[in-house]
């Protein structure tokens, strides 16, 4: 995740982006889950990856996780 540096909207970091885009702050990492209607709800934000990690493993202990962060691209 990032924020844009015009309204403050968090916005998906993906594969596709620069990573010093001046329209965004710094990438975070955002934690999300699913609702009961399937809904994407957010939990926390973390600055690395293995804050975001250590956090998702407290909540959901025995799920497996990656060991490093999978960016996926937009597809444009």
């Amino acid at each position: 995740m990032r924020n844009s540096i015009e309204d403050g909207d968090a916005t998906p970091y993906t594969l596709d982006d620069e990573p010093f885009d001046g329209d965004f702050g710094s990438p975070y990492f955002g934690l999300y889950g699913v609702d009961g209607d399937g809904r994407l709800e957010h939990i926390a934000d973390r600055g690395t990856y293995s804050e975001a990690l250590r956090l998702a493993q407290k909540i959901a202990p025995g799920v497996t996780f990656p060991s490093a962060p999978i960016f996926k691209s937009t597809g444009e």
